[in-house]
């Protein structure tokens, strides 16, 4: 899947790395679920470690992974509120398939908002309205949904301003 994921990230006049990075383990909530984040840096595409730094423009997109079918929402939580990321338009979660890695679309340049983001991904085993979980979410409510079967995951982000604005 990383090389899915970075052929889908990397830009057309840059060769992809000649290898790809090994998988990294993802901090889980629930055994069988799991979310990772892949960013773009000066051209090479890598798995991000829960709590590196990440600067405003880089290109960075999802890959999720369950044991059993769900349904899955992928949220931004920052200084200035909540993000929607996955799904970025509709309000029905995305369904991943079991035991299948799923880079979700599209890919995403960081904003210039610096600081802690939070990510969570929102894998549930039935339909849920990935609009009303962000509002929720936006009240600094739980983001489960009822009669869902939910399990979340998160990852931290530190964004942080380029040294000699680079």
């Amino acid at each position: 899947a990383v090389p899915l994921i970075m052929e889908r990230l990397k830009r057309v006049d840059k060769p992809a790395p000649a290898d790809p990075p090994a998988p990294k383990e993802i901090l889980l909530k629930g055994a069988d679920i799991s979310l990772a984040v892949f960013v773009e840096r000066d051209g090479e595409v890598t798995q991000a470690a829960d709590g590196d730094t990440f600067h405003p423009g880089e290109r960075i997109q999802f890959s999720a992974v369950s044991a059993r079918p769900r349904y899955v929402a992928v949220y931004g939580i920052d200084g200035l509120g909540v993000t929607r990321y996955i799904p970025s338009a509709f309000k029905q979660p995305l369904r991943l398939a079991a035991g299948e890695e799923t880079p979700l679309e599209p890919a995403f340049n960081l904003d210039d908002t610096l600081g802690e983001e939070t990510v969570l991904g929102l894998f549930c085993q039935r339909p849920f309205d990935a609009a009303e979980v962000k509002e929720r979410l936006l009240r600094r409510e739980d983001p489960g949904v009822a009669g869902a079967a939910c399990s979340t995951v998160t990852f931290t982000m530190a964004k942080k301003a380029r040294k000699g604005g680079e």
